[in-house]
């Protein structure tokens, strides 16, 4: 009641009754009795709002409608022209507005995102690498800031905003004509899914369902009753999908709150478009792409930039060196014609690899593709599952999800180049190599039935020529392999930087 009385608006029913029985039962009569004095005539149905004091109350209208009466803009919301799903959370730090940005899906979205804030330049901070960044594109609407983001499959980023407003800055980068990015779609077929108990011994088919998400364009699967209803109550279920990507089998299980991703593969990363740098001299385009850059600022000035052509590419093609470890069961030294998936490879001991292997190769670049006014890009293509760039003798840093590429602006030089790519992929091919070689211990279903005697007794491990142990039973041979290594292309892209005027 004196919250009402002194401004505030209250959004919820009449209350009936204390949630005290301290002098009950005058206490409830005391309640009710205020409640009719606040709410009135307003009965949820026929008067949804009364006026008390300074504030009023509501009841029986929609939260999104209140907001909107009251003309209150959702703290964060996007439009994006595809099915994007972006998760966000909002904190204030000392007087920052800080935001973290997710995008909840492994494929790439763009969206303009509407941030509750104004009078604040939006930056863009980069956890991965700790680059902190002004927003290249931004704008501004009704008292709210909108921020044109482009992130990549799983990415997120902080957008933060400490800094007065600059009077000068890029409001909007459209690129048309010629050299429109198309991508082959990827070939997904479902063969089986199941919502199910973690044996396997309750659940559903939801294989309908499943392939009813893909043909809507949905490739990241959730393993959810709000997706699939619950057909197990009470139970932490799992869900297991048996599916083919291009031609490929897969399978994956995971438990209920996880996601499997049906897609994969360089197919899923968005080719570069085009990227914006401004400092105190002025403001920079590197053009990925070739087609005309439609440029809009703040004052309102427009400037049309036309590309006639795209970035200078430079494919790296085999022979490879590769080197693989030994003690993992891999050639010590092998050639790789071409980038190919280690379980395709006819070698047994890189089909089950495991491990970490270095792809070397020299390569020639003409001089005008590492000049001083182009940028220059290496991207890997499809990496399984992580890779170590060193290019020229100078370490690059880890690569750990996509996209898979690195700047190299001044570290190409002209004539002939040395890259050295170490791959690491992860453990379920050596494990199910394992599983084609003679057992060392007993097993209880999945579980270790007993530890086998060269464990007590500290004597050398029999030779089964197996390279693990565990003690559960994760994978068996008839499992299918994960495709593993640097599969490609990769790729130099360098393209010319363009210095603009737009005052």
């Amino acid at each position: 009641r004196d919250l009402v009385r002194d401004g505030a608006t209250v959004i919820g029913p009449r209350p009936e009754q204390s949630p005290s029985l301290v002098g009950y039962p005058q206490c409830d009569e005391e309640v009710r009795s205020i409640g009719n004095e606040v709410w009135g005539d307003c009965d949820g149905q026929r008067v949804k709002q009364h006026a008390y004091g300074k504030g009023r109350v509501i009841w029986g209208m929609p939260m999104n409608d209140v907001l909107k009466q009251i003309k209150l803009a959702p703290d964060f919301e996007y439009r994006s022209p595809g099915r994007a799903r972006l998760a966000y959370i909002h904190r204030r730090v000392d007087n920052a507005e800080v935001y973290f940005v997710s995008n909840q899906q492994y494929r790439p979205v763009a969206a303009d995102c509407y941030f509750r804030v104004s009078g604040r330049q939006p930056e863009l901070w980069h956890a991965d690498t700790g680059e902190m960044e002004p927003a290249p594109v931004w704008s501004k609407a009704s008292g709210r800031t909108v921020v044109s983001l482009r992130l990549e499959p799983a990415e997120s980023v902080f957008v933060v905003f400490r800094k007065p407003a600059p009077s000068r800055y890029v409001t909007r980068v459209a690129r048309t004509g010629a050299g429109q990015a198309v991508q082959s779609p990827e070939r997904i077929e479902v063969r089986l899914a199941r919502y199910e108990a973690p044996d396997g011994s309750r659940g559903a088919d939801v294989t309908g369902r499943v392939r009813a998400l893909v043909a809507q364009g949905e490739t990241d699967i959730p393993a959810s009753n709000e997706v699939f209803g619950d057909p197990v109550p009470l139970v932490q279920k799992r869900l297991r999908i048996e599916w083919t990507l291009n031609g490929k089998p897969r399978s994956e299980t995971v438990d209920e709150g996880g996601t499997i991703s049906l897609g994969g593969g360089a197919a899923s990363v968005a080719p570069l478009e085009w990227a914006m740098r401004s400092d105190t001299k002025g403001y920079t385009l590197i053009p990925w792409r070739a087609g005309t850059f439609n440029i809009r600022t703040a004052a309102g000035k427009s400037v049309s930039v036309s590309v006639k052509e795209g970035p200078a590419e430079i494919t790296i093609k085999g022979p490879w060196t590769v080197h693989f470890k030994p003690e993992w069961g891999g050639p010590a030294q092998t050639t790789f014609s071409e980038l190919i998936s280690w379980p395709e490879h006819t070698d047994e001991g890189i089909r089950f690899y495991s491990g970490s292997a270095t792809y070397v190769k020299e390569f020639e670049v003409p001089a005008a593709a590492c000049a001083a006014n182009r940028e220059v890009v290496l991207d890997l293509g499809n990496v399984r599952n992580f890779a170590e760039v060193t290019l020229n003798g100078k370490g690059l840093g880890v690569l750990w999800k996509a996209p898979f590429r690195v700047t190299v602006t001044g570290l190409l030089k002209p004539g002939r180049n040395s890259l050295s790519v170490r791959v690491t992929n992860l453990w379920p091919n050596r494990l199910i190599g394992d599983e084609y070689k003679p057992a060392e211990v007993e097993w209880n279903g999945n579980a270790l039935r007993a530890w086998p005697d060269w464990v007590w007794s500290g004597k050398p491990r029999p030779k089964t020529g197996r390279y693990t142990f565990t003690t559960w039973r994760l994978w068996t041979k008839d499992d299918p392999l994960q495709e593993s290594g640097l599969l490609g292309p990769v790729v130099i892209r360098s393209a010319q930087k363009m210095n603009l005027r737009l005052e």
